[in-house]
């Protein structure tokens, strides 16, 4: 019975340690041994962690997430996204010691070294080290409430007025499930402020489009009618030629 029981209690180690990328059969001597856990700290909001990866300890033994990763890694490509939080872990089994240890891809993780003593360790690791963007000019884009919609278009210095763009404007009735656009476009006038302005107190989306030179920057801004909200204006803030858009109230 004894040894059915050991045989039991080393399997369910086993098991878990496999889910957590340990791999490392325990033995009678495993109570002398320390779980050593790496994750990793994430990137961008939201958070995005990074695969494949893996970390080498004392220069020795490589651990890798996904497990089936094939070795070596190489340092200058990672595919980071909210999915792989499910590999974001690597784990050891150790005895107490220092340990250093490299992450790779190297060019998106730090190095650096731990301690063990008498407990079990979580080094979080940095990174993954990438480029966090937001899409510019996204075709839906909601608004604050309001019953005008102006649209300002300006260089991308924020401050000086584009006054020979042309605007397209369309209402639309939904965005982001079946558009129901009204078979109307409105032209409204650029003033000498690089502002165009729209009634939006019958409309729930306008599809909007601004042309300037030989580029076209499409957008939708989302209104309300002014009877189910408070009568605040709705600002399209677009400068011009990167396309960048910001919505408020205003």
């Amino acid at each position: 019975m004894k040894k059915a029981t050991l045989v039991s209690v080393i399997a369910v180690v086993f098991l878990v340690g496999s889910a957590f990328g340990f791999y490392a059969l325990p033995t009678l001597t495993s109570r002398q041994m320390h779980v050593l856990m790496f994750t990793q700290e994430g990137a961008c909001s939201p958070t995005v962690w990074g695969a494949p990866w893996d970390v080498v300890l004392n220069g020795q033994t490589t651990k890798a997430a996904p497990i089936n990763a094939a070795l070596p890694i190489p340092d200058t490509r990672i595919t980071a996204n909210q999915s792989n939080k499910n590999f974001s872990t690597i784990g050891f089994y150790v005895p107490n010691g220092v340990y250093t240890y490299s992450v790779s891809p190297g060019d998106f993780f730090s190095d650096g070294a731990v301690t063990v003593n008498g407990a079990d360790a979580i080094v979080t690791v940095n990174g993954p080290s990438i480029g966090c963007t937001t899409t510019i000019a996204p075709a839906c884009v909601l608004a604050q409430q309001g019953s005008s919609l102006y649209v300002k278009i300006t260089l991308d210095d924020g401050k000086t007025p584009v006054t020979n763009a042309t605007v397209d404007a369309t209402p639309v009735e939904t965005c982001n499930g079946v558009n129901t656009t009204i078979a109307i476009i409105y032209h409204p006038v650029v003033n000498a402020s690089g502002v165009a302005t729209l009634d939006a107190s019958g409309s729930t989306f306008y599809s909007v489009t601004v042309h300037y030179g030989s580029q076209s920057y499409p957008f939708s801004a989302y209104v309300v009618h002014p009877e189910r909200s408070v009568r605040n204006s709705t600002c399209a803030n677009i400068k011009l030629p990167s396309g960048s858009l910001s919505v408020t109230a205003c």
